[in-house]
């Protein structure tokens, strides 16, 4: 081994390769931000090994062996959220939807009043109304019915007053059944605007802050209550290879059309504009992040540097470069 290989690794603080590593801390530290992250380059190449990648036979096939695996993996856990979840996070998490918040009334309703959200509330308000009707007009329910069970009690004669009574109300009830069964389309779709605005009211009203809170908070402890298996089951229920199948043409046909380069470069510069001019050591520094990255930056510089230095291709090139040309 080379004198020189010898001395590149020494470990010691000040040996010649931590001295190596700050000199490379320092020039990065020194580089423009925007110099050190150029947009444009960044999302072309991007761009490109994201189209290679999605082209392959592999991309689909590993699409749906992550999600598999996803399912596989949670559906071992016996825990519930809530004890997989640190505690620190649960605290966060329930006092952030706890939170007097309440949505954007214009916002909620632009998100709710929605063609399959309408159809879904038609059918939920039929189907109560034609339920609460039929007992109107069932044994169970009401005058109609009382009249119609003493008129159709066991042991009394067919005929008679009471017999005519029975059938008088059990005709008038088969009628208001009609009637209740072709009005009540008639009243939901005429009521149904009024219904979705005042649910967007009351779910977006600064007044009840209180109790939506209380909701969010009630449906995050349910969601705490989820075990592995529970989770496995939601995610099993979904059709795997024809998921695979659509994300894989969706990123293709997006990273393929024209612009998509463009476009990914403009959200990245859009995101270096507030820094793109400092060095990274001013953006460190008005993060209050430089201590900590000179600390840990150096220290993985030194032993990235160390550990590429022990290698026998490294130890080859040292001894080419003494080797006479």
């Amino acid at each position: 081994m080379s004198e020189l290989l010898e001395r590149l690794l020494d470990p010691a603080d000040g040996a010649p390769t931590q001295r190596l590593a700050r000199l490379v801390l320092n020039d990065l530290l020194g580089r423009r931000f925007c110099d050190l992250v150029a947009p444009a380059h960044v999302a072309e190449i991007g761009i490109e090994v994201a189209a290679e990648w999605l082209r392959s036979d592999k991309a689909e096939a590993r699409l749906l062996q992550a999600w598999q695996d996803a399912a596989h993996r949670v559906g071992e856990e016996d825990r519930t959220a809530a004890d997989l979840a640190p505690e620190e996070l649960r605290a966060g998490l329930e006092a952030l939807v706890s939170q007097h918040y309440s949505i954007d009334r214009e916002l909620m309703l632009m998100l709710i009043d929605r063609p399959p959200v309408r159809e879904l509330f038609r059918d939920l308000l039929t189907e109560t109304l034609t339920s609460f009707g039929r007992k109107l007009t069932e044994g169970g329910g009401g005058a109609l019915g009382a009249l119609g069970k003493l008129g159709g009690g066991l042991g009394r004669p067919k005929g008679g007053l009471l017999g005519r009574v029975g059938d008088v109300a059990s005709a008038v009830g088969g009628e208001m059944e009609r009637q209740l069964e072709r009005r009540i389309p008639e009243f939901v779709d005429s009521g149904l605007s009024q219904i979705i605005v005042r649910f967007v009211d009351l779910v977006s009203d600064p007044s009840r802050a209180q109790e939506q809170a209380e909701i969010r908070l009630a449906i995050l402890e349910g969601l705490w209550g989820f075990s592995g298996a529970d989770l496995a089951s939601e995610m099993r229920k979904l059709d795997a290879p024809a998921t695979a199948k659509v994300i894989r043409g969706a990123l293709s046909a997006w990273v393929s059309r024209d612009g998509a380069a463009e476009q990914v470069g403009n959200w990245i510069e859009g995101l270096l504009s507030e820094f793109g001019g400092l060095s990274l050591g001013e953006v460190l520094t008005d993060l209050d992040l430089i201590d900590s990255f000179n600390e840990h930056g150096l220290a993985l510089a030194h032993s990235a540097a160390l550990r590429l230095f022990a290698t026998e291709d490294f130890a080859q090139w040292i001894a080419d470069l003494d080797s006479p040309t």
